[in-house]
């Protein structure tokens, strides 16, 4: 079957990383399968030429609509019989080709499970009638997309992402004088940057000073600048620190003491799991399907997002734990992982929607 993979781009991020891997199993099926984009962005190139996986990146034109027929007629011009498309932005541009051109299955991807619906996410899921299947990466997700839009609930399931943990495996810490808390995600309102600024600055005034780094910046914002500056008025310059996007993230987990995501929501996220399946304990938000994976002093703690002293209490209650405890914490988080996200189940799930014929 010929295949188009949609994404906004290739850089770093959650649903690119799980687009790419999806392409590339695919591929492995015998499926003749096309990575497409239309933003800037090449992240992930090395894995898909490794699979033998074609990136066409379509240039974006002045409008929504020039760009939407331009993907109208690749996905004609590559005879594709099925598009799969991450992102709410990816999701769009396929219905908005389907316009005009229609001889093709298509497959959308829900990734955030955000409970404040707004009317981009009516529009969205109006919008979503061109599209056969409707997937959503978590549960929580699933569960507010049929309470609330029970006309597209049919469409609707759950597959959630998948680690790969043949590279994702338990492994010793390094050795180092401070204790380390590390987070790889996006620059961005959502992830609550600030929330978790000022509940570093918190736990210092208790006597807690970990050194937390956050691997995410890839250009310039005023929501990156913020952050900066609020660093700097709280006197954390030593102590917090944000640092460009690294791609072999594994490094970053060998690194760290444990792991923080402090977002106000979250689909499935890459970012915490990838920690847990290296044996690395968690502390994050008490959202969506989050405490799934860190299960309250067994994988990790789970706070309050919208509270900086719930994560400043974590991330006491975290470095106030032996190395013992936390490496106790890291091998059941691993273990966890391992059989909630085994890649296979994934593949086989998105295998079995391709061989489904839109039934």
């Amino acid at each position: 079957m010929k295949i188009i993979c949609l994404a906004r781009s290739l850089d770093t991020g959650g649903a690119e990383r799980q687009l790419t891997g999806l392409a590339a199993m695919l591929k492995d099926d015998g499926h003749d399968v096309t990575m497409v984009t239309y933003h800037d962005g090449a992240f992930f190139d090395d894995l898909l030429y490794e699979h033998g996986v074609r990136h066409i990146q379509v240039r974006k034109r002045a409008t929504t609509l020039a760009l939407d027929i331009r993907l109208a007629s690749l996905i004609k011009k590559e005879g594709a019989e099925l598009v799969i498309a991450f992102s709410s932005s990816a999701g769009r541009k396929a219905c908005g080709a389907k316009l005009f051109y229609r001889d093709f299955r298509l497959i959308v991807s829900e990734r955030n499970a955000n409970p404040k619906l707004n009317i981009f996410d009516g529009y969205r899921m109006l919008v979503w009638g061109f599209a056969e299947k409707i997937i959503s990466n978590s549960y929580a997700q699933e569960a507010i997309l049929k309470k609330h839009f029970p006309r597209r609930g049919a469409r609707v399931s759950t597959i959630v992402n998948f680690v790969d943990t043949a590279t994702f495996s338990p492994m010793e810490q390094d050795v180092h004088e401070r204790f380390v808390l590390a987070t790889t995600a996006r620059i961005c309102k959502r992830k609550n940057i600030h929330g978790y600024i000022r509940a570093v600055q918190i736990a210092a005034a208790r006597g807690y000073r970990p050194l937390v780094l956050w691997y995410g910046v890839k250009r310039d914002s005023k929501y990156l600048r913020k952050c900066m500056a609020m660093i700097k008025e709280a006197g954390l310059e030593g102590d917090f620190k944000i640092l460009p996007a690294e791609k072999n993230v594994k490094e970053i987990y060998r690194r760290c003491d444990a792991f923080c995501l402090p977002s106000f929501y979250e689909g499935t996220s890459n970012s915490l799991t990838e920690a847990l399946a290296c044996a690395r304990p968690a502390i994050c938000s008490n959202v969506s399907d989050n405490p799934l994976y860190v299960r309250e002093s067994e994988t990790g703690i789970l706070f309050d997002p919208r509270d900086p002293e719930s994560i400043a209490d974590a991330i006491c209650r975290m470095m106030d734990l032996s190395p013992e405890e936390r490496m106790a914490y890291g091998l059941k988080g691993s273990e966890l992982v391992r059989k909630a996200l085994d890649p296979e189940v994934f593949h086989a799930k998105y295998r079995a929607l391709i061989e489904d014929n839109g039934n």
